[in-house]
């Protein structure tokens, strides 16, 4: 729809159009309407180039109709200015500049085409090109003598039509003389010249209608240029107002040396701002993708790990399932081995037990025969004491050593024997003398 609507519209700015409509409509006034009048038949149906004057005339009319009045609408819209909403110098040069051009921008679509959005537009786009505003009145100047040559351009179809017309009707004379004078009869001159004198005051009526509707079409032209030339120059006044506010011309001296270099680090630090703005939002981008592929990765591993855990426990549940049955088996053969065997190691304890009260009781025996012997040597001290004291010594001796042979024969024996270890303590009647 938007296509559309488009397409409307510039077919209904075209002259061509609006010119046929305005032809159709005089003469459907002629012939069945108000102007349906003698003089206006002789003088525009009479002959068929007529038809051809009025509907270039109308074509011409409608071309300079439809430039007046764009000229009128810029005219009234010239005070509107597009960057009322901007607080000038409040910003760098660069940034202004974007600034001031995303205003233009959303600017109407009948708007677009304005001298006074164009010459904006244009010296904006010179100021972010150079990055300064020296030189601003010289382009201004260029773009005055541009938009003059424009505004003679858009005249080119209205000056074709005035030179077509009277062409036109200069061929639709010299059409009727030559017709006249082909049907001079040589037999009767005068009726035939009577007739050609007659009929030449019609043939001179395109010529008369062509060069009136020139005329007509030279004095509208007039005024509409004068319009046109005078918007030029209200243009002129309103954009160098609007720059001298926004974007003030840099002088070409050394301050204005200073201000352009103050104005190119503004626009350094600027770039430098949005080139690590954007190398930021880079690295955080990078940053997600990296994150995001790690998660991905992750979750593929876990689902992997998940998968393959799931079909180790499956399978160790079936080996474990298989190994308790065998187990179960083996267990029972053990479980017998180890009752017969801890029954033999009852049994075999039982023996020992046995055998560990038999030594008990032979080492009590044992104890008791070693009593014997410390009374025994209680005696032997005495009667050691006793020859001592009778010095005879080593007859003594010999007796002892023969009692302790004795004692150690009684000993042996005594550890030896199994079931009955007596030790009898003999003591002698006599002493020694």
């Amino acid at each position: 729809m938007n296509t559309l609507s488009r397409f409307a519209h510039t077919v209904m700015k075209l002259p061509i159009v609006w010119g046929i409509l305005a032809c159709a409509a005089f003469y459907g006034l002629i012939f069945g309407g108000p102007l349906d009048l003698p003089i206006m038949h002789r003088y525009f149906t009479h002959h068929p180039v007529e038809y051809g004057e009025t509907l270039l005339f109308s074509v011409g009319m409608a071309a300079l109709m439809l430039r007046l009045t764009d000229v009128i609408t810029q005219r009234l819209a010239l005070g509107k200015s597009p960057w009322k909403t901007v607080a000038p110098g409040q910003l760098p040069l660069d940034e202004l500049c974007r600034t001031l051009d995303a205003e233009l921008e959303r600017q109407p679509a009948h708007r677009r085409d304005e001298y006074y959005l164009g010459r904006l537009r244009a010296a904006l786009h010179y100021v972010r090109r150079l990055g300064s505003t020296e030189g601003i009145g010289d382009e201004l100047k260029y773009l005055t003598d541009l938009d003059g040559t424009r505004a003679h351009g858009r005249y080119g179809l209205f000056r074709v039509i005035v030179w077509a017309i009277p062409i036109l009707g200069f061929l639709g004379t010299v059409i009727g003389i030559t017709l006249a004078l082909n049907g001079i009869d040589p037999k009767s001159p005068d009726e035939s010249m009577l007739r050609v004198i007659t009929g030449l005051g019609l043939k001179f009526d395109t010529t008369a209608v062509a060069l009136s509707l020139s005329m007509v079409l030279v004095f509208v032209h007039f005024f509409a240029d004068r319009a046109e030339t005078a918007l030029l120059t209200a243009v002129d006044f309103q954009v160098e107002s609007e720059l001298a506010e926004y974007l003030p011309a840099a002088s070409a001296g050394p301050d204005g040396q200073i201000m352009a270099m103050r104005r190119m680090a503004e626009v350094m630090v600027t770039a430098t701002d949005r080139l690590i703005e954007r190398q930021a939002q880079l690295w955080l981008a990078s940053m997600e993708a990296a994150a995001l592929r790690w998660t991905e990765m992750g979750d593929s591993a876990a689902a992997n790990l998940t998968r393959a855990l799931d079909e180790s426990l499956k399978h160790h549940a079936e080996r474990l399932a298989a190994s308790e049955e065998t187990v179960a088996k083996q267990g029972r053969q053990q479980w017998e081995k180890i009752a017969q065997a801890q029954l033999q190691h009852v049994q075999s304890l039982a023996g020992v037990q046995d055998s560990l009260a038999q030594q008990a009781e032979t080492m009590g025996r044992i104890l008791q025969a070693t009593g014997d012997v410390e009374q025994l040597q209680d005696v032997l001290n005495r009667n050691l004491a006793a020859l001592a004291g009778a010095k005879n010594f080593e007859q003594t001796v010999l007796g002892l050593a023969a009692a302790i042979h004795l004692l150690n024969g009684r000993m042996v024996e005594a550890t030896l024997a199994v079931p009955a270890v007596q030790l009898e303590s003999k003591r002698r009647t006599t002493k020694a003398a």
